[in-house]
């Protein structure tokens, strides 16, 4: 599975933010956009500070047979997308940080206003996304932009909504992403 749709939105932070800015995403799945980030990266010529935050032992829905993301070598290998991962970005010859953790695990190794791109492409379900937005919002420098993937998701678009409504900064979307600009 790729579900990729969101270069534009990664072009977006490579072409902008200046050298040496951290970039965290949360979610990587099997790596397909990891390994796009870490070839723009490198294709830009700068170094950034890169990290991917993921259990890659998938949810719920892909222990289950009877959903269609279903994944069925997670039943009798709980590495086996960790192992697609590494496989697949070690051919990039760029440095990354990996935690292989739950990003609220993980969050507690990052300083606040640190970050200056945050992906996110985890979980879908509403009381998730407003926690781990609400996780992750201090860790996002000022000026730095916080963006995740299916955004017209009921549980996603409804929790970013209700973030961003109470800290009023530029929130936009584009495809399947919301892009919010922290501003203050």
């Amino acid at each position: 599975q790729g579900w990729f749709d969101y270069q534009n939105v990664y072009d977006i932070a490579i072409k902008t933010l200046p050298e040496n800015s951290m970039i965290v995403e949360l979610g990587c799945w099997k790596g397909k956009s990891s390994c796009y980030l870490l070839t723009e990266a490198f294709n830009s010529g700068n170094m950034f500070n890169i990290s991917f935050v993921d259990t890659w032992e998938g949810s719920v829905e892909h222990l289950d047979p009877k959903c269609e993301f279903h994944e069925p070598n997670l039943l009798t290998n709980k590495d086996h997308v960790w192992d697609l991962f590494n496989q697949y970005c070690a051919k990039i010859n760029y440095p990354k940080n990996l935690y292989r953790k739950d990003t609220f695990d993980a969050v507690k190794y990052f300083e606040d206003n640190s970050i200056a791109f945050l992906y996110i492409d985890t979980a879908h379900e509403y009381e998730h996304v407003l926690k781990e937005i609400d996780a992750w919002y201090p860790k996002v420098k000022l000026g730095g932009i916080i963006a995740g993937h299916d955004y017209f998701t009921p549980g996603v678009h409804r929790a970013v909504n209700e973030f961003f409504e109470i800290r009023p900064h530029p929130l936009i979307s584009l495809n399947a992403s919301w892009i919010a600009f922290k501003n203050y």
